[in-house]
């Protein structure tokens, strides 16, 4: 289950899912589910040969190395059925419990200035020794023309039962007015992958040259029509020639990948998306979006506290009605 998914709210409203989806959980969820990456693009539009360009030079890296380690172990503690990838990421290690708080922060800009006050939030997230994990994300929506915070979407994954569990709360984390969870049992990945299809069969060595180009050869233009001039790419990603160095965050250590753009209708602005990722708790430590022409997105992980988190935390809260998704 991706956590991009369309959700029962209002036009008005949209996820704090930081516009590129995080690198890391939506490859992960990729690579479980299908074997073969397929990032993501702005607005969730895939574009995975530019992805795949812009991430090349870095394929031995520590960011890259840590990756992958994490990714097997997802898929490992799946026990063959699918899996789920969270976005900032968060996968599921048995015996490596933790609660933590993670605070996000909106601040919009214009021309480089700061507009107005952040938009902030926080909530909780946990692994217990099961490997079972709680995790929440805010979401923004527009009350009298400003942006809030909308509120929470809330998901707890047990790898142990194969289920996702999915409901939503307030912006005061309050229950809406008709709380219902969501829950659907994961299926086995025999059930749902889909063989490679074969190559398709080669051209009869009969086949005269003169027709086979004629075929792939367009048609020439009559002088009196215009041709349209190419639109540029949505967006255009820059290489990167290094990756960052490994450093740490409140005394954890992390491996960092950064990822840079060009959009706009002349490619006059910049994106700079980074993901800070700790390898031994295997989550974001912080996540920070730059779009130039919007501002600043940032997603902390702070306040890691081991141990078994609280068990409530796995279960569905007594106010709402479950509903098995079949």
């Amino acid at each position: 289950m991706n956590p991009k998914s369309a959700m029962p709210l209002s036009t008005k409203t949209r996820l704090v899912i930081l516009v590129l989806s995080s690198s890391a959980a939506l490859h992960l969820q990729a690579f479980a589910q299908t074997g073969q990456s397929d990032q993501l693009g702005p607005s969730g539009q895939s574009n995975q040969t530019a992805r795949a360009k812009a991430r090349a030079p870095h394929n031995n890296g520590p960011f890259e190395k840590a990756f992958l380690a994490l990714m097997n172990q997802e898929v490992a503690n799946g026990k063959g059925h699918e899996t789920v990838g969270f976005n900032p990421f968060l996968i599921t290690i048995p015996n490596k419990p933790f609660t933590a708080t993670r605070t996000f922060t909106d601040q919009r800009q214009e021309n480089g200035s700061d507009v107005g006050n952040p938009i902030t939030a926080s909530w909780t997230i946990a692994r217990d020794d099961k490997g079972r994990v709680h995790y929440e994300m805010a979401f923004e929506t527009k009350q009298d023309g400003r942006l809030v915070i909308g509120g929470f979407d809330i998901q707890i994954y047990d790898p142990v039962a194969q289920t996702i569990t999915r409901y939503f709360t307030n912006g005061d984390h309050a229950p809406p007015a008709k709380p219902t969870a969501k829950v659907r049992k994961l299926k086995l990945m025999s059930e749902i992958s889909k063989p490679i299809p074969p190559p398709p069969p080669r051209e009869n060595d009969n086949t005269e040259p003169s027709s086979a180009l004629a075929a792939q050869e367009p048609s020439p233009a009559m002088p009196s029509e215009k041709s349209e001039p190419a639109k540029p790419a949505p967006v255009e990603f820059v290489p990167t020639k290094d990756n960052l160095p490994p450093q740490s965050i409140d005394g954890i250590p992390v491996v960092v990948h950064r990822i840079i753009l060009k959009y706009g209708d002349n490619h006059q602005f910049i994106h700079i998306d980074e993901d800070w990722l700790s390898p031994d708790y295997g989550i974001d430590m912080r996540r920070t979006t730059l779009r130039e022409s919007i501002g600043i997105e940032t997603v902390e992980t702070k306040d890691i506290i081991p141990g078994q988190p609280d068990p409530s935390l796995f279960e569905i809260p007594p106010a709402y009605i479950a509903q098995v998704e079949k």
